[in-house]
C-alpha cells in the first residue's frame, strides 16, 4: 500500500480503521469517514454532542470538519494548522483534533464506521471570482454610463445615515 492514492473501506473494524486513519495522516491525505459518533470540544467554549451518524473530514492542510444530515456549515470544526492524532480505546475509535493557539480540542468517539476512505488529492488551483465589490467600483469609475448615459461619479465610499454608498454620482 505505499504507493496508494485512494482507500475505501466499508463497515471497518476498529483495528482497520485505526490503521487506515493513521496511515491517511502520515501521508497528509483528505480523510472522510461516516461513522456514527459522540463529539467533545473544549476551548474558548465547552460543546457536547450525543451519539449520531455523521461525516468527518480531515483535510491535508489540518482542518478537521464534522457535519451532520443538514445545513452547509459543519457542528463542529478545527481550522487549517491543527493536528489529528487517533488511537482506539475500549473497542472505540478515538480521534481527536488539537489546536495549539488559541488551546483548543475537538474529540470524536466513534462507536461504528460504516465507510472510511483517504484520498491523495492534488488540487493546486486557488478560486478565481468574479463581480466583488471591489470590481464592481472599478468597473462604474471606468465607465460610468453603464450606470446611466451622462451618470458622473462624485465621490467614493459616501457615508449617509443608513450607512455607505459606495459611489455618489450625477446624471444629466
Amino acid at each position: 500500500m505505499a504507493n496508494t492514492r485512494f482507500i475505501s473501506l466499508e463497515n471497518p473494524t476498529s483495528e482497520e480503521s485505526c490503521r487506515i486513519i493513521k496511515e491517511g495522516l502520515r501521508k497528509k491525505a483528505m480523510i472522510i469517514i461516516f461513522s456514527c459518533c459522540k463529539v467533545r470540544y473544549y476551548g474558548r467554549a465547552k460543546s457536547r454532542l450525543g451519539p449520531g451518524e455523521r461525516l468527518i473530514i480531515i483535510k491535508p492542510d489540518g482542518s478537521f470538519l464534522i457535519h451532520q444530515d443538514r445545513k452547509v456549515e459543519p457542528v463542529n470544526w478545527q481550522p487549517p494548522g491543527s493536528k489529528a492524532k487517533v488511537k482506539i480505546e475500549d473497542g472505540k475509535i478515538l480521534v481527536e483534533s488539537i489546536r495549539r493557539k488559541p488551546a483548543e480540542k475537538l474529540m470524536v468517539e466513534m462507536e461504528k464506521v460504516h465507510t472510511l476512505s483517504y484520498y491523495l488529492v492534488k488540487d493546486v488551483h486557488e478560486l478565481e471570482v468574479a463581480g466583488h465589490e471591489e470590481d464592481m467600483r472599478r468597473l462604474i469609475l471606468e465607465s460610468p454610463d453603464i450606470i446611466e448615459k451622462g451618470f458622473r461619479p462624485i465621490t467614493r465610499e459616501y457615508q449617509t445615515s443608513n450607512g455607505f454608498i459606495d459611489i455618489l454620482g450625477k446624471d444629466e
